[in-house]
């Protein structure tokens, strides 16, 4: 096993575990063990089902929004030793980002290739646009009886509006 765009690989539980989740669910989900050098080393976790909750509850206090709903942990063995296992699904309420940093570039962080960099302002804009749901072709007017003289009418004075506004006259 080794690190991919889909998986990572930590030494211990640290900062860098929450911006490796925050990064997974903002991008393609993906999975991160603890307790394996970077180079796939198993060095196992000392008393992992202990730590196993202590990650918990670093990513929920840590994390906003809420993002324990998108994560599966487990300890696993892997070469007789026990190590934690992270899996992170791609997130619904994106960006996920630092509590302490809000939705700054600073506080959201995105998975580039095998490793986490920070999102630009574009990068949480477009999170924002495709995570809200709002698409304007498929939305409900609350005006149901939509026609095309509604609409001739309603460009019609508005244009006389701008006209007697602007002391146009039509001849």
């Amino acid at each position: 096993m080794k690190e991919s765009p889909t998986v990572e690989f930590k030494r211990e539980l640290t900062d860098a575990v929450v911006h490796e989740v925050i990064a997974f669910a903002n991008t393609q989900g993906g999975v991160l063990y603890i307790g394996i050098e970077d180079d796939g080393t198993v060095l196992g976790v000392p008393n992992a089902h202990q730590q196993l909750e202590a990650v918990s509850n670093k990513l929920h206090d840590n994390i906003q929004p809420a993002i324990l709903v998108h994560l599966y942990l487990e300890v696993v063995e892997l070469d007789k030793k026990e190590v934690i296992k992270i899996a992170v699904a791609r997130g619904t309420r994106r960006p996920y980002h630092l509590k302490r940093k809000g939705m700054e570039s600073s506080g959201v962080f995105i998975r580039y290739g095998t490793s986490v960099t920070n999102a630009s302002a574009e990068n949480i804009r477009q999170m924002i646009i495709e995570s809200d749901g709002t698409n304007f072709e498929t939305m409900r007017s609350l005006k149901q009886e939509l026609t095309f003289e509604e609409a001739s009418h309603f460009l019609l004075k508005r244009t006389s509006n701008l006209v007697s506004s602007n002391n146009v006259h039509l001849a």
